[in-house]
């Protein structure tokens, strides 16, 4: 939700944003959290996209309440060249 806030407040508007999660524990606490980013958003340029997904990673208030790694990895499927 914080990145499709983000990415309308800069005047983008997502078709499609899939994320998964791969969480790694570790006797019972969670030592590892891999998010994968596959967004569709037309007129942005992968550089931005990516931009605006890592500020989205940094200022989600989940992200903040989870005390572990959290690493981000982005992929804009229709992004300008």
């Amino acid at each position: 939700m914080q990145l499709s806030v983000l990415l309308s407040s800069a005047n983008f508007t997502a078709t499609t944003l899939d994320v998964s999660a791969t969480v790694t524990f570790d006797d019972g606490a969670i030592t590892n959290i891999m998010l994968n980013l596959e967004g569709e958003v037309p007129e942005i340029d992968a550089e931005r996209f990516q931009q605006i997904a890592h500020k989205a990673k940094e200022v989600c208030p989940i992200s903040k309440v989870i005390n572990t790694e959290i690493e981000l990895k982005v992929t804009l499927k229709n992004g300008l060249l």
